[in-house]
C-alpha cells in the first residue's frame, strides 16, 4: 500500500528525479535516519490456532506507554541507535543528532532523512555540516526510498512476539535486536530500496585507496572483472582469506579510448579531420561490437552452451594477437606533434612531441615484428 499523494505531479516528478539517479551514490557514504514508535502494548497480529476456532490473544487495553525509537542505517551497520520515552519533537531530535549521530558521521558522508517537521531545523543541518556531512531530504511521501523502514519493519515485528509490557524491558530488548542487525542485512536493505550501485572500482571511494575493495569484498571469493586498477591486487594473493579472488581483465579502460578514436561523427562534431581515425580502433570497436553480438545471441543458454559458443565464436576476436600486430600508428599530422598510440591489453597507451628519431626506431621495431609474423 502506498500513499495515494505519490501520484502529485510534483511528487511523482520529485521521486521519478531521485530514482534517476539513487543507484550512482555510492551506499559506503549514505547515512539513512529516520524515528518509529514502539508501544507497551504490542501483541503479534497472527498466529497458529485450531482449525474453525478464533485465536484469542491477550494485551493491554486501558494502560500502555509510547516509545520513540532512532536509528542511522549506514550499508554495513545500523549506528546511533536511541530511545525517547514519549513522542519526539524538533528539541530532541537535535540532541540526538548532537549527542549520537554527530559522533558516528565522516567527512563526506550524505544524511538523508524525510520531511518531518522536527527534522527541519536550521541547527540540525549546521551540526551536521559541522561534522563534513550533507544532509538530503527526500521527496514527500516517500518511505519506500527510506530502507531504514525495512529495519523498523523488522524491529517491530519481534518486539510483537516478545510482547515486552514494561518501559525498562521494551527499551532494553531494542538494544538485543540491534544487536543482530548484520552488514550483509544492511547491504540488503539498501539494495532492496534502490541503492544497489555497490561497485567496485571508483564507486567505492573518492579516493581510490585500497583498502575500500579490500573492505567491501572481505569474505568474498569468485571472479572479479575488473580493469587493472591496483587497489584490486591484495585480492588476487594466494594467502588470502578464505580464498585468492579469480582476476578477470576487462576493456574498461581501453574501450573508452577506442570509441574515442574511432569516432566518425564525434571527430566531425568537434571539427578534427575524418582522415585521423585509428585503423587500429576501428578494428578494436568492430570486434567489440561483434563479441556483444554474440552475447546477445547465446543469451537464455545453458552455462555449457555459452562456453562452447564463446571458444568457437568469441575466443578468436578477443584473443591478443590481434592487438600486437601493429602496436603503433602514428598521425597524419606529422612534425614534432606527432601522436603514437600503442595498443595493448589492458589500457591504452599514448606518448606527445615524440621526436624524429624515436619515431624512426619504433617505426622499424613495428617493421621487424611485421616480417617476423
Amino acid at each position: 500500500m502506498f500513499a495515494l499523494e505519490q501520484a502529485r505531479a510534483g511528487t511523482a516528478r520529485r521521486r521519478e528525479r531521485w530514482r534517476s539517479w539513487q543507484g550512482r551514490l555510492d551506499p559506503q557514504r549514505l547515512v539513512f535516519i529516520d524515528e518509529t514508535w514502539i508501544k507497551t502494548n504490542m501483541a503479534p497480529l497472527y498466529g497458529w490456532g485450531v482449525k474453525g476456532k478464533r485465536l484469542k490473544g491477550l494485551a493491554p487495553h486501558g494502560h500502555w506507554r509510547t516509545l520513540t525509537f532512532l536509528g542511522a542505517l549506514r550499508a554495513d551497520r545500523l549506528v546511533a541507535p536511541c530511545v525517547f520515552n514519549g513522542p519526539i519533537n524538533g528539541q530532541s531530535f537535535r540532541a540526538y543528532v548532537e549527542q549520537q549521530l554527530v559522533a558516528t558521521l565522516k567527512p563526506g558522508d550524505i544524511v538523508i532523512m524525510d520531511n518531518l517537521g522536527s527534522h527541519k531545523s536550521a541547527a540540525v543541518r549546521d551540526l551536521i555540516r559541522k561534522a563534513g556531512a550533507r544532509l538530503w531530504y527526500l521527496p514527500p511521501y516517500s518511505p519506500d526510498l527510506n530502507p531504514i523502514e525495512q529495519v523498523f519493519a523488522k524491529i517491530k515485528h519481534w518486539m510483537r512476539q516478545e510482547q515486552k509490557r514494561t518501559i525498562e524491558d521494551t527499551w532494553r530488548h531494542i538494544g538485543v535486536l540491534v544487536d543482530t542487525i548484520g552488514p550483509q542485512e544492511c547491504s540488503n536493505y539498501l539494495a532492496n530500496a534502490g541503492y544497489a550501485s555497490i561497485k567496485t572500482g571508483n564507486a567505492l571511494a573518492t579516493d581510490r585507496d585500497k583498502v575500500h575493495p579490500n573492505r567491501h569484498l572481505n569474505g568474498w571469493t569468485g571472479i572479479l572483472q575488473a580493469d587493472a586498477y591496483g587497489g584490486y591486487n591484495d585480492l588476487y594473493r594466494e594467502d588470502r582469506k578464505p580464498g585468492p579472488v579469480v582476476s578477470a581483465l576487462c576493456w574498461s579502460r581501453a574501450r573508452r579510448k577506442f570509441f574515442e578514436l574511432a569516432d566518425i561523427a564525434g571527430n566531425v562534431r568537434k571539427g578534427k579531420p575524418v582522415h585521423a581515425i585509428s585503423p587500429v580502433a576501428l578494428a578494436a570497436v568492430t570486434r567489440m561490437d561483434a563479441l556483444f553480438a554474440i552475447e546477445r545471441d547465446i543469451n537464455g543458454l545453458d552455462a555449457e552452451a555459452r562456453r562452447e559458443a564463446r571458444q568457437r565464436l568469441s575466443h578468436p576476436l578477443a584473443c591478443r594477437k590481434w592487438m600486437d600486430i601493429a602496436p603503433t600508428r602514428r598521425w597524419p599530422s606529422g612534425g614534432a606533434k606527432a601522436t603514437l598510440v600503442r595498443f595493448g591489453l589492458p589500457s591504452v597507451w599514448r606518448m606527445r612531441g615524440a621526436s624524429s628519431s624515436r619515431w624512426s626506431r619504433r617505426r622499424g621495431q613495428a617493421r621487424r615484428w611485421r616480417s617476423s609474423h
